[in-house]
């Protein structure tokens, strides 16, 4: 872009916002509305133009206690802010690593859990409409390519949308540098997140990584993908009007749970098109999908697990009900196909040529293992009582409750502990030790890394 063109987009970027709320029909001018501030720059610039354009907002701040002082200081900063446009201030702070471990769920996920509960909680104290997050164009491509990575269909294509119930996102419109330059231009202040620039997250990798070296290959790139993130989206609107009247026609519910015949399915040449679009809102990914459509002509009998539904590939249904158990006893499936998990927590899972030549990993959140040891589905539970394993380098058996002893574990770390297991048969204390039974050996020709985040 031409430096005058930029210049002039920058003057109008105030109007370009109205105007794109507007056309998307996010609030109207008469809406209280909660506004997310975390006291960087994409937040900052939406509280800025909400406060220009004199709209009604309660400023909402969590800390999550991550970044120690840097946290707090984050907060006072945002306190500090709100007052100068005189906006009302809500903040909470959260002990988000004992969330995530009580919960056994990832820091980004508490973090999430968190984030949006306090939003909806403050939205109903204080009778607003909507709550607006500063999520923009490049946060759009970034989540793009993640979807991409960790597989997905034409909606996980589509993107991050402009509105999801009582979520707003007004800056979509928007990319970083124009955003940053709007704010230089206007002395808007902000803080630096230390943590926007490590590269042990997903999304900072696309962004610091992959992104500058699709930009150097082909200049510009961020537009046209934008453009088809757009064209997804509206494909994905039309495809789901069509799908829906085809999907009554071959679903049933009754007793709680829901029928697919599949011999409706197989009448049609994208049956496996239908397939996704009914059991994807079940938590089922696209790498699980191709899976059970694999089997759809085989033998009965066959079972997949989401997070929290159960499918039974019966004769002639495809069955899916809930799962009812209680979350300390819940287990949690990873089929051979899986690359990566989420719940309850983030691990990936590669499978690798083994050469006797290579290294294994002595991280305590990497197991390496014997591929051909190793019999799928994986589960991974909570420990229990009475569980045992061999400790890698023991010639002998130990219970975990000795072994927690032995390393001198608290109780709380001891009731955030989750394993692996493959037939029966432990294979990781998640954190701790791999099983001596699955360790890699000089016969090793496959191996399989579990790597925790």
């Amino acid at each position: 872009m031409q430096i005058a063109n930029f210049e002039e987009k920058l003057n109008h970027l105030k109007d370009q916002f109205l105007q794109f709320s507007v056309k998307k029909k996010l609030f109207s001018a008469t809406d209280k509305i909660i506004v997310a501030v975390s006291g960087g720059i994409d937040s900052c610039v939406l509280l800025f133009l909400l406060h220009e354009l004199n709209f009604n907002c309660v400023v909402v701040h969590c800390n999550f206690s991550l970044r120690n002082e840097e946290s707090d200081n984050d907060e006072n900063f945002v306190k500090e802010l709100s007052k100068e446009y005189h906006f009302e201030f809500e903040t909470k702070k959260f002990e988000t690593t004992f969330f995530a471990e009580e919960n056994g769920i990832s820091i980004q996920m508490a973090a999430r859990e968190l984030r949006y509960s306090f939003f909806e909680e403050t939205r109903k104290k204080h009778d607003c409409k909507f709550i607006a997050t500063a999520h923009h164009a490049d946060d759009n491509i970034e989540t793009l390519f993640i979807n991409l990575i960790r597989g997905t269909g034409l909606k996980g294509l589509s993107g991050i949308p402009v509105k999801t119930e009582k979520i707003v996102r007004p800056l979509l419109f928007a990319t970083r540098n124009e955003i940053y330059a709007f704010a230089k231009k206007n002395e808007i202040k902000w803080r630096e997140d230390s943590s926007n620039q490590s590269v042990k997250y997903m999304r900072n990798k696309i962004r610091h990584d992959l992104l500058p070296m699709i930009e150097e290959i082909k200049p510009g790139f961020s537009k046209q993908i934008l453009r088809n993130i757009e064209h997804f989206g509206e494909t994905n609107n039309l495809l789901k009007e069509i799908l829906n009247e085809k999907i009554k026609e071959i679903t049933f519910n009754s007793d709680n749970k829901l029928f697919i015949d599949i011999s409706e399915l197989l009448k049609s040449e994208s049956g496996k098109t239908f397939l996704y679009e009914i059991i994807a809102p079940y938590g089922f990914n696209p790498k699980q999908i191709n899976k059970i459509w694999s089997t759809i002509n085989g033998e009965s009998g066959k079972v997949f697990y989401s997070k929290n539904y159960c499918l039974n590939k019966d004769r002639d249904k495809i069955i899916i009900s809930q799962i009812h158990t209680n979350n300390t006893k819940r287990k949690y499936y990873i089929d051979e196909i899986q690359e990566w998990i989420s719940e309850p927590i983030e691990l990936s899972i590669n499978h690798l040529s083994w050469e006797s030549s290579m290294t294994i990993s002595k991280s305590n959140s990497i197991a390496m293992l014997d591929a051909e040891k190793i019999e799928f589905p994986l589960i991974i539970r909570r420990w229990e009582h009475g569980d045992y394993f061999k400790p890698i380098g023991m010639q002998g058996f130990k219970k975990l409750s000795d072994f927690f002893i032995d390393n001198k574990l608290s109780k709380v770390d001891k009731d955030n502990i989750w394993i692996v297991e493959s037939a029966n048969k432990i294979v990781w204390v998640i954190g701790h030790r791999i099983d001596d039974r699955f360790k890699i050996s000089e016969s090793t020709k496959a191996a399989i890394q579990l790597q925790v985040y």
